[in-house]
């Protein structure tokens, strides 16, 4: 399955390695946000293959920002939140 880079969090999140203090924070907070329990389920919005509400969306940008990454998606999906 061709995954949709456009639509999720993935490139923010490759910031930081996967090990990392902030990867593990950034990932609990994001999980939590959007009431997830597993892994795959991360994996499903952060690749893009679920949709994010655009006030979702806003949230996990000000999560990105408060560790240093000001862009966390594609151009297209940043531009289309910002409406």
């Amino acid at each position: 399955m061709e995954k949709n880079f456009g639509r999720g969090f993935g490139n923010g999140l490759g910031n930081f390695p996967q090990g990392s203090k902030e990867y593990q924070a950034i990932k609990r907070e994001i999980m939590s946000l959007l009431g997830l329990t597993t892994t795959i389920s991360f994996n499903k919005y952060r690749w893009g293959e679920m949709f994010l509400r655009v006030d979702d969306a806003r949230k996990i940008e000000k999560i990105f920002k408060k560790y240093g990454i000001d862009h966390c998606w594609n151009q297209a999906f940043s531009q289309s939140i910002q409406r």
